[in-house]
């Protein structure tokens, strides 16, 4: 229940508090998702992104409400803030510009159990959700209005009946909020057999249900770093995606960059993974070498410098 959520949130901010005074000098303190506990300690935070104030009416006006507050707070506290992507830093210079000098970037990584994958390896997981390797599109992503769901699903309702019927379009995600307009589209192609609410996947089947699609199809409006593509790409799908936002610093040259606003765009780019093999094998390639490019150590080491370095000026 809410009462009881809020009285372990309580608990864990009391027993936080008190363990952190208890540390030496010299420790530090990271925050890994935007708001920090209340600490005496030096405080470091990490900030995915700021879509809760450039497009806040893509969230529930109640999380607008808290985080317009707390997140001015969380950056004037902060002593060094770790931004996911140089967009995201773009952006919290473009709000905050007195954090310039104290934000940084350390670029997120793609976990190596995403690989490409074969028919035989990936059947296990398929038949579980009943698709066919090679034989469905790809979305992912909490269905939430950000994700820009709905003018995917105008995109492709614009192919050919035989096109949807031969890959129907599957979309793994947690229901969101706000998403009436992308229930209303999907449901005409859930009930025609070209599509497929697949709702959370576990990791251990991620990899092969990304590694089986033709193709991702990832339009979000805006991103802060864009992990499933990172991930479609390292397990060697082709995919299309917007062109703002931090997704080219993610997707490159690699995929297909779209305006996410442009229905015909999106439907151009489906029709060209889906009928051009010559394409669609360049950018496989391209995809997969792209993602050996982004890896958890370089995430590490970029963020121990920065603790190392605010260290060294707190103790100098």
């Amino acid at each position: 229940t809410y009462p009881s959520r809020m009285a372990m949130n309580v608990a864990r901010k009391l027993t936080f508090l008190t363990a952190s005074q208890g540390l030496g000098k010299g420790s530090l303190y990271h925050e890994p998702n935007f708001i920090p506990f209340r600490t005496p300690l030096p405080t470091v935070i990490t900030i995915h992104d700021l879509s809760v104030l450039r497009v806040p009416e893509t969230h529930r006006p109640k999380w607008v409400e808290i985080f317009s507050k707390r997140i001015p707070e969380a950056v004037a506290k902060a002593r060094r803030i770790i931004a996911v992507s140089e967009f995201a830093r773009q952006e919290v210079i473009d709000y905050f510009p007195e954090a310039e000098s104290k934000t940084f970037v350390t670029l997120e990584g793609v976990r190596d159990n995403y690989q490409p994958m074969g028919p035989e390896a990936t059947a296990p997981s398929l038949a579980a959700l009943g698709l066919t390797h090679g034989r469905y599109l790809l979305a992912v992503g909490t269905l939430e209005p950000r994700k820009n769901l709905a003018r995917a699903i105008t995109a492709y309702s614009a192919l050919p009946k035989e096109t949807r019927r031969h890959y129907p379009l599957a979309i793994a995600g947690m229901k969101g909020w706000l998403n009436h307009e992308f229930e209303e589209a999907i449901t005409r192609l859930v009930d025609a057999g070209e599509a497929k609410i697949l709702g959370f996947v576990p990791d251990d089947s991620m990899n092969a249900l990304y590694a089986g699609a033709k193709l991702l199809v990832y339009p979000s409006i805006y991103e802060g770093f864009g992990l499933p593509p990172l991930e479609a790409m390292a397990s060697g799908t082709p995919v299309i995606t917007s062109n703002c936002s931090s997704l080219p610093e993610v997707v490159g040259d690699a995929g297909i960059q779209v305006d996410p606003y442009d229905c015909d765009a999106i439907h151009a780019a489906f029709s060209a993974l889906i009928d051009d093999d010559a394409l669609h094998q360049r950018l496989r390639q391209a995809s997969i070498q792209r993602a050996k490019t982004f890896t958890w150590r370089r995430t590490a080491e970029e963020t121990l410098k920065i603790f190392q370095d605010l260290s060294a000026e707190l103790t100098g």
